[in-house]
């Protein structure tokens, strides 16, 4: 396998780290702030209400549009690949949940 391929495997590997810690993040941000626990987050918020469902994608992507901009400007263009994979399939998923 060349290397072009593993880095790119690399990035989407990274790109799915990147949306399990930013909805971390973006959960426990919204639960210090609306005072509420993380199990009520996860459980009402995300999984039983679809209106929140896709706000909480899309904060949850920005942590990848970071890591993007991030590996961009170092000139790693084949970790970037993989990581616009994992954001065109999240932006997917959050059309597919909108409607």
């Amino acid at each position: 396998m060349s290397t072009q391929i593993k880095q790119t495997l690399l990035g989407i590997l990274i790109g799915l780290a990147g949306n399990i810690i930013g909805f971390l993040i973006y959960g426990q941000v919204l639960c210090l702030l609306k005072g509420i626990e993380f199990n009520y987050f996860i459980k009402n918020m995300f999984l039983e209400t679809e209106l929140f469902r896709s706000q909480i994608i899309t904060g949850s992507l920005l942590v990848n549009i970071i890591i993007f901009y991030f590996f961009m400007k170092q000139k790693r263009d084949s970790l970037a690949r993989g990581m616009m994979i994992v954001i065109l399939l999240t932006v997917i998923a959050i059309v597919c949940y909108y409607q």
